[in-house]
This record gives C-alpha cells, structure tokens and sequence, in this order.
C-alpha cells in the first residue's frame, strides 16, 4: 500500500470514528458467473474497484472470486455514511464484463452500522 493511500484511508477512517452524524453503511453478498466466465468477469470490474477505493468515504471496497465456489464472485463495500456512498452511485464506472456474460443470482444487501467494535482480541485499533 502506498503512503498515499494509507493515509487517505486513514483519514478517512478518522472521520468515521469521530462523527457522531451518520452511520457507516456496508453494502455486502455475492453473484454468479459462469465458471468459464468468472474471472474474465471479475476483471472487468478492476476499474470499478481503483475507483471507488479513491472514491470519498469509500472506507474499503472489494469484489473477490469466492476460494470455494467457482461461479461465485463476493462483494464487499464499506462506505462513511449514505450521502457518500449515493454520490459514489452516482458517478460509479459500469464495470466491463464480457460481452453476453451476465451476473445470476444477485444477493446483495446494504446495512447501516450504527457503531463498530474489533471482533478478536488482536484486532488493531482505529
């Protein structure tokens, strides 16, 4: 990670903790693609993804090939609040699939997170 980067995400981080005004949303689930399909598929969302990491307010964004499943592509986005991650909709690149290649089985959800907390004992803190 660059230093760039990491203190663009840092102070993005800091901003989070310290407002009390909006909650942080994550936008989290997966979707299908023909195995032959997946990874071509999941590259052309490589452009989407530096974008939106640069994006403000976008806290962490990833979309995965699932290790175990070899259709499956996992989504994951963590953005400071709504405004942010609507105006990131707004303006957000369609990612370049292949042609004729769709996504199945769409199962995405948005949650708002009304405060966080490290899961394990070893977690670094923010």
């Amino acid at each position: 990670m660059s230093a760039q980067t990491n203190t663009r995400t840092t102070e993005v981080r800091k901003s989070v903790t310290s407002s009390d005004d909006e909650t942080m949303v994550v936008v989290a689930g997966h979707c299908r693609f023909p195995a032959e399909h997946r990874d071509a598929a999941l590259a052309g969302y490589r452009t989407l993804i530096e974008a939106a990491r640069r994006a403000p307010g976008c806290i962490d964004l990833s979309i995965t090939a699932d290790p175990i499943d070899p259709e499956r592509i996992d989504i994951c986005e963590i953005w400071a609040g709504e405004e942010q991650l609507n105006a990131w909709r707004r303006k957000a690149p369609h990612p370049k699939v292949p042609r004729g290649v769709q996504a199945t089985d769409l199962e995405v959800w948005e949650y708002v997170v009304a405060n966080r907390r490290a899961p394990f004992a070893g977690s670094r803190k923010r």
